[in-house]
C-alpha cells in the first residue's frame, strides 16, 4: 500500500475499517463454483491474504482449506480471529511470509490466489509463471489485477507490470496455460471502491494525527498520495478477474 517507514507502523490502524483490502471475495467465489472443486481437499495458497477476507470467504462459502501467506503480522493477527470467529479455523492456517517465496515452498495446491497486490510477481507472465510453480497440473490460478485502458506502457513507478488488454491477455497463457474466464470491472465498480478506501483511510488519518502529532503530517500526506494514486487508477488502469488453467 505505498506506506513509508514513517507511516508502515500505522497501516494496520489506516484501513481497520476495511476487511478485503481491494479484492472482491463473491466474485472469485462465483467463478470458482461452476469448477466444483471437492470441498475438504481442495488446497489453497492465499498470496498476499491481508485479513483473510478471501480466504475464509473461499473456506466457508465452498469448503476450502486454505494457506494464506502475508507480511503483516496484524492482519494475520485479524484473519486468524476472523476464522474463528465464522467458524472456518480448522479450514484457515495464516502464516508470515514473503509471497516470493511461497510460491516455491510446494506445487501440491489446487488453487493459488494473488488479489489486489500489483506487480509483487512482476509482469503477468512472469506472475503466471511464479504461481504456476504451486498449482499442480490441470488446476487453477485466480489473479485479482487489471490492465491499462488506454496505452500500451506506462512509466510510473509502480504499474510497470500492466500492458494493454490483449498484451495482458497473451501474458496469462504465455506458459501453454489456458484462460477459462476473465470478469472485468466496470469504471464504476473500481471508482466506487476507491471511494469507500480514501474515506476510511481519511477519517483513521485523522484520528491518529490527533494522538499522534508528530506523525500527523507524514499521515496527512500518505492520504494525499493515496488520493492521486486512486485518480491514476480510475483514468489508467481497467480492474479484472482471470482464472487460468494450468496446462
Amino acid at each position: 500500500m505505498d506506506a513509508n517507514a514513517d507511516v508502515s507502523p500505522f497501516l494496520p490502524d489506516l484501513v481497520a475499517d476495511m476487511w478485503a483490502l481491494g479484492c472482491t471475495p463473491h466474485l472469485v467465489v462465483e467463478l470458482l463454483r461452476p469448477l466444483e472443486l471437492a470441498p475438504g481437499s481442495t488446497r489453497v495458497l492465499d498470496l498476499g491474504c491481508g485479513k483473510g477476507a478471501l480466504g475464509i470467504t473461499l473456506a466457508k462459502e465452498l469448503g476450502f482449506t486454505v494457506r494464506g501467506v502475508d507480511l503483516c503480522g496484524a492482519f494475520l493477527h485479524e484473519a486468524t480471529r476472523r476464522a474463528r470467529e465464522l467458524d472456518v479455523s480448522d479450514l484457515c492456517h495464516f502464516e508470515l511470509g514473503d509471497v516470493r517465496e511461497a510460491v516455491t515452498a510446494g506445487s501440491d495446491f489446487e488453487l493459488a490466489v494473488l488479489a489486489s497486490l500489483g506487480g509483487v510477481l512482476g509482469r503477468l507472465d512472469r506472475c503466471v509463471g511464479s504461481m504456476r510453480q504451486a498449482v499442480k497440473p490441470g488446476r487453477y490460478m485466480v489473479i485479482d489485477d487489471g490492465f491499462l485502458t488506454r496505452a500500451e506502457s506506462v512509466e510510473r513507478p509502480g504499474y510497470g507490470h500492466y500492458r494493454s488488454y490483449s498484451r495482458s491477455r497473451e501474458c496469462l497463457e504465455t506458459h501453454g496455460d489456458t484462460l477459462l474466464e476473465e470478469r472485468i470491472y466496470t469504471a464504476e465498480e473500481t471508482k466506487a471502491v476507491n471511494l469507500d478506501y480514501i474515506y476510511h483511510i481519511s477519517r483513521r488519518a485523522r484520528e491518529l494525527g490527533r494522538r499522534h502529532p508528530d506523525a500527523a503530517q507524514a499521515l496527512i500526506a500518505y492520504v494525499a498520495d493515496q488520493e492521486r494514486e486512486c485518480e491514476f487508477i480510475d483514468r489508467e488502469i481497467t480492474r479484472a478477474i482471470w482464472l487460468i488453467r494450468r496446462a
